[in-house]
């Protein structure tokens, strides 16, 4: 399906750096656009931006760089404070930027479920799915001529500029669903 977006073993079919470029290339889409979701503040760009970049620098020189650590952490207070938001940007701001963080900082571990969320997350609020496709594939294609190992350097430029045009029918880009309401809710109202 040329759209949908690549499994969890797609993902992790790609070599390591390359997971890890995935990562970020879908942080990097998803904090254009969480930009102006109502409640994110600079500071909540901040560490999504610092979780992007370490996971960049590390890809594009093939090794954790020194801030993996510390931007993980950053992540996960930030994760810890919003992760049950009533406003779902919020909370979609910390996941991502914790799923990026985590790629960089455990490439062999972590990586492939890490890549998987933040794809998710590009598709599922971003309506990026196709383009997360279109990204896969252009690794897999890159790893296979250039062949590459997961020791191979992969570098944020191998993608060119995001594309932040969503893909998904009805839903703009930018455009953040309501949080689902309780059972109680919703039956004090109808």
């Amino acid at each position: 399906m040329p759209g949908a977006l690549p499994s969890e073993t797609e993902i992790g079919s790609l070599p390591r750096w390359a997971r890890v470029a995935l990562a970020a290339r879908c942080g990097r889409r998803l904090q254009q656009i969480l930009a102006a979701a109502p409640g994110v503040t600079r500071e909540h760009l901040r560490v999504i931006d610092r979780a992007v970049g370490a996971a960049e620098v590390s890809a594009a020189y093939g090794i954790v760089c020194h801030d993996a650590r510390d931007a993980a952490l950053a992540a996960d207070r930030l994760h810890e404070r919003f992760q049950y938001c009533e406003t779902m940007a919020l909370p979609i701001v910390s996941a991502v930027a914790c799923c990026v963080s985590k790629a960089a900082q455990y490439p062999d571990g972590v990586s492939t479920a890490a890549a998987y969320e933040a794809a998710v997350a590009a598709a599922k609020f971003g309506g990026m799915a196709g383009q997360v496709r279109g990204d896969v594939q252009e690794l897999r294609r890159l790893a296979l001529d250039e062949e590459w190992t997961d020791d191979t350097p992969v570098s944020p430029e191998v993608f060119g500029a995001p594309d932040l045009q969503g893909d998904r029918l009805g839903v703009g880009v930018g455009e953040f669903p309501r949080e689902p309401r309780s059972e109680s809710e919703s039956q004090a109202q109808g």
